[in-house]
């Protein structure tokens, strides 16, 4: 049984970047969050799958660095985008942003989707996910600079 105050956590993509590449960013997160440590490991939004691997694809990785990233993506939980608590929460921040005149990015709000429907704490090193908050999502910012998508 999970202990109430361990939170649950979901990374954007960048942060998943970041930590895949193990720079400053990925090793100052690792070193705050203990992420490999974590008895419930940190989800990622199948959205922010498809996201990496685009960019992996965009900048021509070699096919070794991409079965690498492959092999990295199996130490966290993938939470498929399709599954009904996720289409629902998609749903009320898609109506709710919308009915405020603002018009989210479609990747972001899946991935927003994906944290509330698992209560789980949004993790970023963007500013996208601020209308979401604290109304949808808990989320927690990590300063970057130059953070590529």
């Amino acid at each position: 049984m999970k202990h109430p105050s361990t939170p649950i956590y979901i990374l954007d993509t960048n942060v998943l970047l970041h930590l895949f590449r193990n720079d400053e960013i990925g090793k100052n997160l690792e070193n705050r969050f203990h992420f490999t440590q974590l008895a419930e490991r940190p989800l990622l939004s199948s959205i922010t799958v498809g996201e990496i691997l685009g960019i992996s694809y965009t900048n021509k990785w070699s096919l070794q660095k991409i079965e690498t990233l492959m092999d990295y993506l199996t130490e966290f939980v993938i939470v498929n985008a399709g599954e009904p608590e996720v289409c629902r929460a998609y749903a009320e921040i898609y109506a709710d942003l919308r009915n405020h005149g603002q018009f989210p990015g479609e990747n972001d709000a899946w991935i927003a989707a994906t944290a509330k429907a698992a209560g789980a704490i949004l993790i970023t090193c963007d500013k996208d996910f601020d209308n979401l908050t604290p109304k949808h999502i808990k989320q927690i910012f990590i300063e970057s600079q130059n953070t590529q998508k």
